[in-house]
């Protein structure tokens, strides 16, 4: 053939066992590729091999003895017909105009866009990750005597940012935001903690240097909190 459905020569076996075409959902969304392999999966190996390769619509037709096959995919649903050629002369002698023996429907989705939906979900899982690494250190250090910045520097230095200053100061690091997560920072006038969840902060410097998990509301004013940057 002229056209493909891939960048690259496939392989197709067919049957045209009706139970294996009911094995098929009706409509089911998957890639070009995809759809490629879950014919050659479910379908005894009665045709011979048929090869095409390309990345246009169109429709295609394939001659393998006594059986026709006719693959549609100018639209988004991609349809597979099979026709048996003895069947279909007896349906002409008869007068029935020309009928597939199975038909099967599929409804491709781009791969980039699979791909793209991937990329930003493992981008959501990874940011998750840095920020709770973030919330988990300050949590290790309950406990500990030490000022708030010190409590907000050792945590950040467990996702390799390595800063100390003024509490307004750590707003630097990121973006503010109106929805904390677990690891961003909160920033108060004169203070500074971690969010951990569930409205809740670890604190330094508490009565004096004690560092503790207590609310995110606290004697000093709150300014809001920081999203650090990945």
């Amino acid at each position: 053939m002229k056209k493909s459905l891939v960048p690259m020569f496939l392989s197709i076996g067919m049957c045209t066992s009706m139970a294996n075409a009911n094995a098929f959902a009706a409509q089911k969304e998957m890639t070009d590729r995809e759809w490629i392999d879950i014919i050659n999966s479910s379908f005894h190996k009665e045709f011979k091999n048929l090869k095409f390769e390309s990345n246009e619509k169109g429709i295609y037709t394939f001659i393998s003895g006594d059986y026709e096959i006719k693959v549609d995919t100018n639209k988004e649903v991609y349809e597979l017909s099979v026709y048996s050629s003895s069947l279909n002369k007896a349906l002409e002698n008869a007068g029935v105009i020309k009928t597939p023996i199975m038909k099967t429907t599929y409804k491709v989705v781009e791969e980039k866009k699979q791909e793209e939906k991937q990329t930003e979900i493992e981008k959501q899982e990874a940011d998750t990750a840095f920020h709770q690494s973030i919330a988990d250190a300050a949590m290790a250090q309950i406990g500990a005597f030490q000022d708030c910045t010190m409590l907000v520097t050792n945590s950040l230095a467990a996702v390799g940012i390595h800063f100390h200053g003024a509490p307004e100061e750590y707003a630097a690091l990121g973006e503010w935001t109106e929805n904390p997560v677990p690891g961003d920072i909160c920033i108060y006038y004169g203070h500074v903690a971690i969010y951990v969840g569930d409205g809740m902060a670890v604190h330094g410097g508490w009565n004096g240097y004690n560092t503790i998990l207590y609310s995110v509301s606290c004697a000093n004013g709150f300014i809001g909190y920081i999203h650090v940057n990945h």
